[in-house]
């Protein structure tokens, strides 16, 4: 079974999260998931992820 390779430690998750619970963009009802993916790279979170990564980051800390 290949191993797998986390795609973001604490710290960035926790960025993910406070993205998430922060006002969305302006025009925005809401943040969706590429909406975040999106905003986390542009804040150079991380230099790539998928709205899935992002998906399952917060599936964690429901």
């Amino acid at each position: 079974m290949p191993s797998v390779v986390k795609k973001l430690d604490g710290e960035q998750g926790a960025k993910v999260i406070a993205l998430k619970l922060s006002d969305p963009p302006k025009g925005r009802n809401g943040w969706t998931l590429r909406l975040l993916a999106e905003k986390v790279v542009e804040l150079e979170i991380v230099p790539s992820i998928s709205h899935v990564t992002i998906q399952k980051t917060l599936k964690k800390t429901k």
